[in-house]
């Protein structure tokens, strides 16, 4: 999320523009806020404790949401 937000800043995006891109994404991330929705994994869940480093699984996750962000014309 920092990524992105910074990305929208140094774009520098107009209110509507963030909003837009907001729109856009809502749908693939909206389930999560309802009463059984996905909470998501602890952090000892997804990265190795003693490198405080993300799994590979985690790694990748991050890595393909960051290309299919790009691919979409988000400057990161």
């Amino acid at each position: 999320m920092a990524e992105t937000a910074l990305a929208s800043h140094n774009m520098k995006m107009s209110l509507k523009e963030a909003n837009d891109w907001v729109l856009k994404l809502l749908p693939r991330y909206e389930h999560v806020f309802t009463p059984d929705g996905n909470r998501g994994k602890r952090f000892d869940e997804v990265y190795d404790l003693k490198l405080s480093q993300p799994l590979d699984f985690w790694q990748k996750m991050y890595e393909d949401v960051r290309s299919e962000l790009k691919s979409e014309g988000l400057k990161l």
